[in-house]
């Protein structure tokens, strides 16, 4: 599982990391984003062009 942080300020709203996402579970309004969803690939975080994502991954090491 891992947490997706979007910076409200940086992001334009492109919609490319919502083609990316494999799972399908960003939007454009990130307060709906279900993270429990998120397998931490960091697909959206890798192309999104304004680096206005983060993936928090909790992988114990």
């Amino acid at each position: 599982m891992a947490e997706i942080k979007i910076d409200e300020k940086l992001c334009k709203k492109c919609g490319i990391c919502i083609e990316v996402c494999p799972q399908k579970i960003i939007t454009l309004n990130s307060s709906l984003i279900v993270t429990e969803n998120c397998k931490g690939c960091r697909l959206c975080e890798y192309h999104c062009p304004d680096f206005a994502i983060e993936v928090i991954t909790n992988n114990k090491q």
